[in-house]
């Protein structure tokens, strides 16, 4: 390729055209300085009241102060910096911030700050909602279907809201023969499997502002996704990573991601069922039964039945309105 010399760089009005001896024509480089560009991109969490926030900035070739500006509000309130600051060069960079002061099972407001000489740039702002808690610390994702908005995993808590630990130390035999609230672990994976005595507990097992969806809440989950016969399907995992095969019409379209968790045998009190089926408790009760919801992997159903109380099933809860 033909060889261009130059000795000294051309001086344009707002840019710099530097020109290298020896250099060939493509290794030519402009840089035009001004105000910064920014772009908010997204959140992501590492618990309910922490996360990492993401955005894109160019300094347009002048050293630029990055920040966060977040809050409850659009007017935010607090601001951290970003761990890339400043920011120089000429091109769009990644800039990332850790915030921890999140209040959990809320929305909050963030946008990315980029200043410099010549200018001060906002990024565009965006919204999230934070994961829910449990009192044992931990955090789940939530989904809006219809009108409703429901945990997207299930229940994992060993304590009831007040702090009181709910027993999970009960021999199979126990198991079937207490009138007390108790838990199986099932795995991390799947939550664990209560009794209804746990889920009718005055300390109540879900977190603040959230409950135990009624039988009615969850007819109209059904109905929502295409009634009993159909809702399986929308509401189930897709795959066969946790389902056995063949999962019958699985598309998760609703977000709600059911797993095949088991349940308690009613009359020896051991697990079975898990990769073949999800059972959630009701809050409503008929006569010595609880309703409940089940799925499987052998169809699109997700049928109304009821259980006694003595069987273990998976808890979903559901956002108070």
């Amino acid at each position: 390729m033909k060889k261009i010399f130059y000795i000294t760089p051309v001086t344009f009005t707002g840019a710099i055209l530097f020109l290298t001896t020896g250099c060939n024509k493509s290794d030519v480089i402009s840089t035009t300085s001004g105000a910064p560009t920014a772009v908010t991109k997204y959140a992501k969490y590492s618990s309910a009241t922490e996360a990492t926030l993401f955005g894109h900035v160019n300094a347009n070739g002048i050293p630029t102060t990055v920040t966060f500006e977040y809050g409850t509000t659009t007017s935010y309130g607090s601001t951290v910096t970003a761990y890339q600051n400043p920011v120089k060069g000429n091109y769009l960079q990644h800039v990332s911030a850790d915030i921890s002061d999140l209040t959990p099972d809320s929305a909050f407001y963030f946008r990315v700050k980029a200043e410099n000489s010549y200018g001060t740039t906002y990024g565009n702002q965006i919204s999230y909602n934070t994961k829910i808690a449990d009192v044992d610390g931990n955090n789940y994702n939530t989904v809006t279907i219809g009108t409703q908005e429901w945990m997207a995993e299930n229940l994992k808590t060993t304590k009831y809201l007040n702090g009181d630990p709910i027993p999970s130390d009960l021999t199979d035999n126990e198991w079937v023969n207490t009138t007390s609230g108790a838990f199986k672990i099932s795995s991390d994976i799947y939550g664990n499997l209560y009794n209804a005595y746990a889920v009718a507990d005055t300390r109540k097992i879900c977190p603040v502002g959230w409950h135990v969806p009624s039988a009615s809440e969850w007819d109209e989950l059904l109905i929502y996704l295409g009634g009993e016969d159909n809702a399986g399907g929308p509401m189930k995992e897709t795959g066969t990573s946790h389902w056995f095969e063949p999962n019958v019409g699985a598309t998760n379209e609703s977000g709600f991601t059911a797993l095949p968790a088991g349940l308690t045998h009613p009359f020896d009190g051991t697990v079975e069922s898990v990769g073949s089926n999800a059972v959630w408790w009701s809050s409503s009760k008929q006569d010595i039964w609880y309703w409940t919801v089940q799925c499987s992997f052998a169809s699109t159903y997700a049928v109304r039945t009821e259980d006694k109380m003595n069987e273990g099933h998976s808890v979903r809860c559901i956002k108070d309105k």
